[in-house]
C-alpha cells in the first residue's frame, strides 16, 4: 500500500506538471519532428515496485533510453525500440527473511538492479489541441541481480585526499554474501502525454512493467523524458 500512496503522489505531481505544460506549449508540433522517420528519447524517474514484488524491494530510480521509428509520417502508430536501467533497495522485511533463513550470518542490507530492453508499439490518440496522448505496450527481455550484504571491518591502506597522507586500519564496508541474477521474458503497458517544444516534445508517462521470474517481479516507473 505505501508503494501504491508514492504512485498516487507522483501521478497528481505529474498532472500538476500536465496543466502547467498546457498554458507553456507552443501552438503546434515541429514538422520536422512530425516527419522524421527515426526519433530518439530519453528519460528518468521514480519506479516503484508493485504486488509481492513491493514486500522485499523499496522504490527506487530508473533511467531509459531509445529509438522510435515511424512507418508513415503523420501515422498515430510508431514503434519503440528501448533500453532500461532501475535500481531499488531491500525493504526491512526482505532483510528479515533472509537473516531468520540463514541465521548464522547477519545480513543488513541488499539491493537490486534490473536491466532490460523492450519492444513497444505506441498509439497516439487526440487529447488536446495542443497535446498528444498515447498508448503503449510491448514485450521484452529483462536481466535482474539481487544482493544481500553486511557491514564488516575491511583492512588496508587508506588515503585521505584533505590531508594528502595515507595509512594502514581498518574502515566498516559491505561484503556481499548472497548475489543472484536471472534474466526472463517481459512486458509492459502503459500511457503518457506529449508536449511538444521547439525541436521535439517533452513527454510523462508511466507504466506497468512484469518480469516472469517464479514470482513475477512488477514495478511501475513514472518518467518523464524528451523526444527529437
Amino acid at each position: 500500500m505505501q508503494s501504491l500512496s508514492k504512485v498516487y503522489a507522483m501521478i497528481e505531481v505529474l498532472a500538476a506538471v500536465t496543466v502547467l505544460s498546457l498554458s507553456c506549449v507552443p501552438p503546434a508540433y515541429s514538422q520536422d519532428y512530425e516527419s522524421r522517420e527515426i526519433g530518439w528519447q530519453a528519460s528518468g524517474g521514480y519506479s516503484a515496485p508493485g504486488g509481492t514484488t513491493s514486500n522485499y524491494l523499496d522504490g527506487g530510480w530508473i533511467f531509459s533510453g531509445g529509438a522510435i521509428f515511424r512507418p508513415e509520417p503523420g501515422s498515430p502508430l510508431s514503434l519503440l525500440a528501448e533500453l532500461h536501467y532501475s535500481g531499488y533497495g531491500a525493504t526491512h522485511q526482505a532483510i528479515a527473511l533472509a537473516n531468520s533463513a540463514a541465521p548464522d550470518v547477519r545480513i543488513d542490507d541488499g539491493d537490486a538492479y534490473v536491466f532490460g530492453v523492450n519492444f513497444d508499439g505506441m498509439y497516439y490518440v487526440p487529447f488536446f489541441p495542443r497535446v498528444h496522448a498515447y498508448l503503449l505496450g510491448g514485450i521484452g527481455w529483462d536481466h535482474r541481480r539481487v544482493r544481500l550484504t553486511q557491514t564488516v571491518l575491511i583492512g588496508g591502506i587508506y588515503c585521505d585526499p584533505w590531508w594528502g597522507y595515507c595509512y594502514e586500519g581498518v574502515l566498516p564496508g559491505q561484503a556481499i554474501v548472497a548475489d543472484e541474477t536471472t534474466t526472463r521474458f517481459a512486458w509492459n503497458a502503459g500511457f503518457g502525454l506529449e508536449f511538444p517544444v521547439s525541436r521535439g516534445a517533452v513527454f510523462v508517462e508511466a507504466r506497468y512493467h512484469q518480469m516472469e521470474t517464479a514470482t513475477p517481479t512488477t514495478f511501475i516507473p513514472i518518467q518523464v523524458g524528451y523526444r527529437y
